[in-house]
C-alpha cells in the first residue's frame, strides 16, 4: 500500500509543463547551485544589519578570496574571508566601529585609483548620528 503513493512527484508527466517552466528549469539564473550552508555563523547579541562584499581580492600570497564586511546593530563591524579554494569563511576581525547606541546602516566602498598604479580602499560607515570614514591601515583594522 505504501508504494503506491511512493514517487508521486516522479509520476508527474513533463508535457505537463508550460513553456516558462520548461524556459526556466533549462535556463537558470545562476550557472551553478548554491551551498545551503552558512558562510559564517555570530553567536552573540548583535544582529547583522549590512554587508559589503569584495569579491576577487587578491592578498599579498597570490590568492584570491572573497571579502566580507559585516555590520551590526551595535557599532561592531566583522571582517569575514572566504578564500576562493575553500568553502568556509574565517572571520579574521571584529572592530567597533561607533558607540553602541548607534546602528549601522550603511557600509560603502570606495576605491581610489592613483597615478603610480596603487589603489586606495575605504569604507564609509553610517549610522543615524554620524558618518565615519576609515582608510588605510584602519580599514585592514576593520
Amino acid at each position: 500500500m505504501g508504494s503506491a503513493f511512493r514517487n508521486r512527484k516522479a509520476n508527474c508527466p513533463r508535457a505537463n509543463d508550460t513553456y516558462e517552466h520548461t524556459y526556466i528549469r533549462n535556463n537558470p539564473l545562476v550557472p551553478t547551485k548554491l551551498s545551503n550552508s552558512p558562510l559564517f555563523v555570530h553567536y552573540g547579541s548583535d544582529r547583522f544589519t549590512e554587508i559589503l562584499v569584495q569579491e576577487n581580492v587578491v592578498d599579498l600570497a597570490g590568492r584570491h578570496s572573497t571579502v566580507f564586511f559585516i555590520a551590526t546593530d551595535q557599532g561592531r563591524i566583522f571582517k569575514v574571508v572566504k578564500n576562493a579554494a575553500k568553502a568556509e569563511a574565517r572571520h579574521v576581525s571584529s572592530t567597533k566601529a561607533v558607540e553602541a547606541s548607534s546602528p549601522i546602516i550603511s557600509l560603502t566602498s570606495h576605491v581610489e585609483r592613483r597615478p603610480n598604479q596603487q589603489t586606495a580602499r575605504s569604507l564609509l560607515i553610517l549610522t543615524t548620528t554620524q558618518v565615519k570614514f576609515c582608510t588605510g591601515k584602519s580599514l585592514d583594522n576593520v
